[in-house]
């Protein structure tokens, strides 16, 4: 439980610490933007990863069903 807490507290502060190390190295409205799209890019990975996921389950239980 101890490791689940401490790891939540990472996941809650990650963002803001993230930010905060973009604000200080993108210093150019160019920069921001490149940061913006590597940012978006990655979310939008992450949608792709989900969505394997939810048809991977989907298959599964509609298999074991």
């Amino acid at each position: 439980m101890v490791w689940l807490n401490a790891h939540a507290k990472y996941d809650d502060k990650h963002p803001y610490e993230a930010m905060e190390l973009i604000k200080l190295c993108a210093t150019t409205t160019e920069m921001r933007a490149k940061a913006f799209a590597a940012a978006k890019r990655g979310l939008e990975y992450y949608l792709i990863a989900l969505d394997a996921c939810l048809a991977h389950c989907e298959q599964h239980h509609s298999a074991v069903a």
